[in-house]
This record gives C-alpha cells, structure tokens and sequence, in this order.
C-alpha cells in the first residue's frame, strides 16, 4: 500500500506540472541561507521527469541561487487543500548548466511569463515603483532547477485515522513505510 501511495503522488505531480489549476502547481522550497537562516518561497512546478524528478525555473541570479551554490540539500512542501494531503520532499537540487537545452527550454516558455527573468535589476534590489521595473531583451538569467527527491513524507488527513507514510531512496528504488502521524 505504501507503494501505491508514492505512485499517486508522481500521478498527481506530473498532472500539477501540466495543469495550472492543480493544488500540486505551486510549492514551497525552503533552503538554508547566508548565516543559518531558512529562506522560503513559492515555486512553479513545471515537469517531472522520469516519474522522480521535479523541475522549476528561476531567475539565476536570485537569493536561492546563492544558497544552492552554497548548500544544494532544500525541503520541498506540497498541499492539497481538496484531499488534505500533505507532500514534504527532502531534495538536492542540480542547476541546469547546458546553454542549448537553457535556450530551447527558453524558447518555448510563453511571452508573458519570459517577463520574470529579464529585469534588468538584480531580484531583491530597491526599487522606486513596481511599474518602473526596466527589462532587457534576453533570456540569459533564465536557468532550470532539477529537484532529486531522497526523502519524501506523505500525510493524508481523513477520519477515522490520519496516514502516513515515509520513504527514503535506497539502491533499488524507494523504501517505504508507514508511521505515526
């Protein structure tokens, strides 16, 4: 059972990463910053690959590109507000270093959406007003983060019990089982 339960939420992971309506689109990272310090953000879930690896993109040169660089292990959170199912992910992340594969992944992310990793400013800097952010023309900023799950938790609240269920990745694939929730 504890296997079905990890193949549900890959189902459910690949569906997040093609419907923009699904609870699973949007996701928690959290990493470990500059002196100690958990930074969190909201990510887009953009495709799994190979049923086991989570993609996203980000602007390179934003904060959680330094704390990758200086510590890539990061906590991944997933909810589902319609089935109470928690998804917590511990995985390292490997960023994306080939220009071709940046440029044809580039190519394809619609117009409207490029506009989130041309600012000419640096993510984080001061700015005046929201609607004086200058762009340049390029995509150079634009990377790809492959998430490599090692950890996963899964927590589904219902009555008349709570299930949950831990895996951990081994040689032959995952371990699971299930504990207290």
């Amino acid at each position: 059972m504890t296997k079905q339960m990890l193949n549900n939420v890959f189902t459910e992971l690949t569906e997040a990463s093609k419907e923009k309506k699904h609870p699973y689109r949007y996701f928690f990272m959290s990493s470990c910053g500059l002196n100690g310090h958990i930074r969190q953000r909201t990510m887009v879930l953009r495709d799994v690959i190979d049923g086991q690896f989570l993609q996203a993109y980000t602007d390179r040169r934003s904060k959680k590109m330094t704390h990758i660089n200086e510590h890539n292990e990061v906590s991944l959170l997933f909810f589902n507000p319609e089935t109470l199912t928690q998804i917590t992910m511990v995985a390292y992340v490997e960023v994306e270093k080939d220009k071709e594969e940046l440029q044809k992944k580039w190519e394809t992310i619609p117009d409207y959406s490029k506009i989130d990793y041309i600012a000419s400013d640096i993510p984080g800097t001061i700015i005046d007003n929201p609607n004086n952010i200058k762009y340049n023309d390029h995509g150079g900023n634009f990377t790809i983060l492959y998430f490599i799950p090692e950890k996963i938790e899964i927590l589904q609240i219902k009555r008349p019990n709570h299930i949950r269920a831990s895996y951990e990745k081994t040689n032959f694939g995952w371990e699971g089982v299930y504990i207290t929730p």
